[in-house]
């Protein structure tokens, strides 16, 4: 029974907990915390669009916590793991927008910000190469 509670019941009244505080606080602000949590839930679930949306939105932090776990699970604590998926999606959109060429800016209008227009492949890979060796500068600063 233990290793139920601990491995089942505690996940879930984490769950629960939250949603405790959520609805208190969307009280406070004076809205119904039932009604936020329909839609929420519902706009999150409620057909295959919507859930694959969910996923699409959800997976640079899930692959954000599979990192964390993977080094948990080595005996390291890492705590800068969001700072760094933020600076390397920082770093890479401004890489992709100064080598990439053109942007659409939020008027519609179709404007040349790039100092250099790199082929589609290479940008890529300039990209990735950006994320890693920003999220690893990052990683740095709590390490000293």
């Amino acid at each position: 029974m233990n290793k139920v509670f601990r491995e089942i019941l505690w996940p879930m009244v984490a769950v629960l907990a939250a949603f405790v505080v959520g609805g208190i606080i969307v009280l406070l602000i004076g809205d119904n915390p039932f009604v936020t949590f329909y839609h929420l839930i519902g706009n999150s679930f409620g057909s295959l669009n919507d859930i694959g949306y969910t996923l699409f939105i959800a997976t640079p932090l899930i692959f954000t916590g599979l990192a964390v776990a993977v080094a948990f699970r080595c005996g390291l604590l890492n705590i800068g793991a969001e700072g760094q998926l933020y600076v390397a999606a920082f770093a890479t959109a401004w890489v992709g927008i100064k080598f990439g060429g053109t942007v659409v800016t939020i008027f519609g209008k179709q404007e040349d910000w790039s100092w250099y227009s790199l082929p589609s492949v290479l940008l890529i890979l300039v990209c990735m190469l950006t994320a890693v060796i920003a999220g690893g500068i990052w990683e740095q600063f709590p390490v000293y």
